[in-house]
């Protein structure tokens, strides 16, 4: 079949997929992109011309970059005419938001300095269990059927009436959702009842992971996944298999995967797993402390070194490793990161 044969019209009016394969046909794409980025979002563009001033930081060119970067995502999805599935891409890591703030503000300030509690009789946590639920089923519905979603959404909105009440007062329609939310628990006043819901969802989320039967149920929640530590005298772990051959190692049996053919043994991760390793990583351009891209520098120059005494210098191709977390769930917006940013060549190998 000939390249003429599977030509076919792109988003962008005037643009043929052969285009792509054409220099001069690209330059042409490229000024359209730059015309699109001047009608949609002019300040990107005029952001955009600064890039090599001297008078920017690191952190200032990254935030221009990811500007930029909303532009392309954008322009891309338009290319290819697939404005509704990136919109569906952008939907359903926006539902994810609500989980990961589970973890930073509830999970990990009340929750995981608990675990050293004894489970509870499976009576006690019954009745845990059946309030929690209840507080679900009073609260509105949510799009996800996912039941770590739902949790957390509740949760979120339980977390910013409380903030809120601290301070001021709520608006009629968050008031009137908090009431119904808890109309069924005891308590003179709305705050007193708040109270107690997060004290039950904080019980609730202790127990059901102190208990190894009862933790099966989240196993695959990613708000209680935590990073591990990192033993620099057993970076890979292994068993003795043979105790008449010490020498004679394998890993882990539960990380043993067997191969059937030529198929991968890596099931690969879901949306959810892998925003959840992106959302590990600190946002920290805009103080200009990114390190995983330029490394730990000591103050009396070269790099600190880790326990194998390997210099922590950073990203060997100079990366802006922080500014494409920030494009986390924006299909097609890291590419600005490599692609369009003239101080950075190299960063278009990622």
């Amino acid at each position: 079949m000939t390249q003429k044969n599977n030509d076919f019209p792109l988003g962008i009016a005037g643009f043929s997929f052969s285009d792509l394969y054409n220099p001069l046909r690209l330059k042409d794409l490229h000024d359209e992109f730059w015309k699109f980025c001047a009608q949609t979002t002019p300040d990107a563009l005029e952001g955009y011309k600064k890039l090599g001033s001297e008078t920017l930081n690191s952190g200032q060119e990254g935030d221009i970059l990811i500007a930029v970067g909303r532009v392309v995502g954008d322009f891309v999805a338009r290319l290819f005419n697939v404005s509704g599935q990136a919109g569906k891409i952008k939907s359903e890591t926006t539902q994810l938001y609500s989980v990961f703030r589970l973890k930073k503000e509830f999970l990990n300030t009340r929750v995981f300095k608990r675990f050293n509690e004894a489970p509870l009789d499976n009576l006690s946590f019954k009745g845990i269990s059946e309030a929690v639920n209840q507080l679900m089923n009073q609260a509105p519905e949510v799009s996800s059927s996912d039941e770590e979603i739902k949790l957390s959404e509740l949760v979120s909105f339980l977390l910013d009436c409380e903030a809120t009440l601290k301070k001021s007062s709520l608006t009629p329609a968050d008031n009137q959702k908090l009431m119904s939310i808890c109309s069924h628990i005891p308590g003179q006043t709305l705050t007193e009842k708040l109270t107690q819901a997060l004290k039950v969802i904080e019980d609730w989320a202790v127990q059901i992971y102190v208990d190894p039967i009862r933790r099966v149920a989240i196993q695959n929640w990613i708000s209680y996944k935590r990073a591990g530590k990192l033993d620099f005298d057993h970076l890979v772990h292994t068993e003795c298999v043979d105790a008449a051959l010490a020498e004679k190692l394998a890993g882990p049996k539960e990380h043993l995967r067997f191969r059937d053919g030529f198929k991968l043994t890596d099931d690969r991760m879901s949306t959810k797993d892998v925003l959840r390793e992106i959302d590990y990583c600190i946002l920290c351009h805009p103080r200009q402390k990114d390190s995983c891209s330029k490394g730990f520098p000591e103050k009396t120059g070269g790099f600190k070194k880790n326990p194998l005494g390997i210099p922590l210098a950073g990203c060997p191709l100079d990366e802006r490793i922080s500014e494409m977390r920030s494009s986390s769930g924006q299909p097609a917006k890291g590419i600005p990161k490599g692609f369009f940013n003239p101080l950075n060549s190299n960063a278009s190998q990622k």
